[in-house]
This record gives C-alpha cells, sequence and structure tokens, in this order.
C-alpha cells in the first residue's frame, strides 16, 4: 500500500484547536469518529473542526481525518493537536502525537478507510523514524473506548498487520528509489592552477598512482575568483 494522497485543509492557526506548539514525534494515535451519519466524511469533519476553532469554544483537533477515498492535513506534523485529553505535559499524546481520525460514516467502505489509514500509518512511520510500536489507540491515554470499531473482534491486530504491510512496501519503495540515484563514478578536482606545466605535471602523477586525471580550461572557474582570462 502506498502513501495515499494527502490533500490539505489547515485549521486556523494560534487558536484554541491550533495553538501552535512544536515538538519531535513518538506516538501515532489512531481515533474514529462519533458520527455515523452518511456524509460525515473527511471534508465534513475538517469543515467541522474548523468551525470549532474559529468559534474558540472546544478544544478539539486532529493531525489527518481519513475516509475511504481520501486523507486530509489539518495540522503540520510538527505541531500539536488537542485529541486525546490528556493535556500538553512532556510525554502527553497530544503533544507528542500524530493523531489520526477514521470516518465512519455509513454510506462508505469501512475497509478502504482502514486500508487508507494503513497507508497513511506506514508514511509517517517513516517520515519520523518510528517503528510499528509507535502506533496506540486513543484508549492507550486516558481509557476511551477508541477507536470503538477497531478495538472489536481482533480488527486491532488486523489493522496493525495492514500498517505494517504497507510500512514494508513503502520502505522497499524508497530503497529502490535512493538507489536509482545512486553515481558508481565521482569526480574529486584536487586542484586549480594557473600554471599550466604545474597543471600538467600534477596529472601525470596521478596517473603514475593509478587515477585517471586530466587537465581543463576553466574560465567559468576563473571568474568566479573574479579573475579574467588573460
Amino acid at each position: 500500500m502506498v502513501c495515499p494522497q494527502i490533500k490539505e485543509r489547515l485549521l486556523p492557526v494560534d487558536t484554541i484547536g491550533r495553538p501552535g506548539r512544536q515538538s519531535a514525534k513518538r506516538y501515532i494515535v489512531i481515533h474514529e469518529s462519533d458520527c455515523t451519519l452518511p456524509g460525515a466524511d473527511a471534508l465534513a469533519h475538517a469543515r467541522y473542526f474548523a468551525g470549532l476553532c474559529r468559534a474558540g469554544v472546544t478544544a478539539l483537533s486532529y493531525h489527518y481525518v481519513v475516509d475511504a477515498t481520501q486523507v486530509i492535513r489539518l495540522i503540520p506534523d510538527k505541531e500539536c493537536s488537542c485529541h486525546a485529553g490528556d493535556g500538553m505535559g512532556l510525554h502527553s499524546a497530544n503533544l507528542r502525537g500524530i493523531s489520526v481520525l477514521l470516518c465512519v460514516n455509513s454510506d462508505a467502505d469501512p475497509a478502504e478507510t482502514r486500508k487508507r489509514a494503513a497507508g497513511l500509518v506506514a508514511h509517517l512511520l517513516i517520515e519520523h523514524s518510528l517503528g510499528l510500536d509507535a502506533v496506540h489507540q486513543h484508549y492507550d491515554f486516558g481509557g476511551k473506548d477508541c477507536p470503538h470499531s477497531l478495538r472489536l473482534g481482533g480488527a486491532w491486530g488486523r489493522f496493525i498487520d495492514q500498517c505494517e504491510a504497507a510500512y514494508t512496501e513503502q520502505s522497499e519503495r524508497r530503497r529502490r528509489c535512493l538507489e536509482s540515484f545512486a553515481c558508481p563514478w565521482y569526480k574529486v578536482q584536487i586542484c586549480a592552477s594557473r600554471d599550466h606545466d604545474e597543471a600538467l605535471k600534477l596529472a601525470c602523477e596521478l596517473r603514475e598512482k593509478g587515477y585517471t586525471a586530466y587537465v581543463v580550461a576553466d574560465i567559468d572557474y576563473g571568474r568566479l575568483l573574479g579573475e579574467s582570462p588573460s
């Protein structure tokens, strides 16, 4: 599973739901929405949380909302979000966690939502150099029965398996991508000289030692030093 495309609808800055405090991340915290109404998708939730921020009444927000067709980022990863109800202590999920909210609208396929969320979680683990043990339920921070449906009948274990499969696939894709840019040859410039004979002598000495060496006239290098060609 590749990382799904991430859209952005950032919440208003310096508001009750996006105070802007930053920290390195230790956790990926999984939530589920309580709203099963048709149409209660990621976009609807993004609009709802933006409204809460503007109203300044309730401190509730998430980094990402996920439904069966899209992922929307509401807050940059480096900032905190108000999602776990455990304050802003040094080790709190609010401060040190990246919060991911899964939509449960009745007109969407929950399996697709979970698949998309697993791809996002894998991406976040790689980006923040975290292992699978960093993935937590909201329940782990305060005891709330959340994510409710993922806590039933072994669903959580199956979701973690999806995250692991996505992590393995994305890591391999990244490795192959980096290798595709690898170059088997590297050029090292030893020196630059205005004396042609001296440059030739050095090139000959390098060749005798088994290196490939050559002498070129580099007018641009002289210009870089503020000199004009003679």
